[in-house]
């Protein structure tokens, strides 16, 4: 059995949808509770999206890994094509139809110019043949909610319209788990959203994190 551990990235220093921004100083205290936690965990491999963000994260977890850390393009966030850059509000103004059609999980939504869960889910199954078919026991990914729901969803056969199903929120350094099963080819999800680490610190919390400028 293999057991691939996902982590969601630290707080980032800007409100706008999915610019390439370093963490905030609430990400980097979020990601040193993560290493703290990760500590005494064993992996054999280390990956992380490209995105600021999330390299950052992974640096500061690795602290203590001390890794070789495996930089992939393929596990960076859902492309938000004409929402990039664009704050909650400016969102709901310019593409509220858009967010609501979305919310209501009819169908697999692609961002305008942008990408939808099948997508994602497409370019990082790249990365996931690639920890199927490798050595490997214990896998550490440090990426984005989008495409942890994105992962959910292909890797449980469940269609990517429910993706906005997996939790409400998906906390920044939550750890979500799979297990694969080298001999039936199967995966199973073990945790979701766990960012028990963040307990003891409500400011940190994703809800704490007023979106609205």
């Amino acid at each position: 059995m293999k057991h691939i551990y996902l982590i969601r990235h630290g707080r980032q220093n800007a409100k706008e949808c999915n610019v390439d921004v370093p963490l905030s100083p609430e990400g980097r205290i979020q990601a040193e509770l993560l290493r703290d936690r990760l500590a005494s965990f064993s992996f054999d491999k280390f990956y992380s999206s490209t995105l600021i963000r999330a390299c950052e994260t992974a640096d500061i977890v690795n602290e203590k890994q001390q890794m070789d850390i495996e930089r992939r393009s393929e596990l960076n966030e859902i492309d938000w094509g004409e929402l990039t850059g664009q704050s909650i509000k400016e969102m709901y103004v310019e593409h509220g139809d858009f967010l609501f059609r979305r919310s209501l999980r009819e169908q697999d939504m692609r961002f305008p110019g942008g990408e939808n869960g099948e997508d994602v889910f497409r370019r990082a199954k790249v990365v996931f043949d690639e920890i199927a078919e490798g050595p490997c026991r214990s896998i550490l990914i440090v990426t984005h909610g989008g495409l942890i729901r994105a992962m959910i969803g292909g890797l449980l056969d469940i269609p990517f319209r429910y993706d906005l199903a997996f939790g409400k929120i998906l906390e920044n350094t939550g750890i979500t788990e799979f297990a694969y099963d080298e001999k039936t080819g199967m995966y199973t999800l073990e945790r979701l959203n766990d960012a028990s680490h963040l307990e003891m610190h409500p400011e940190l919390s994703r809800n704490s994190w007023g979106l609205y400028r």
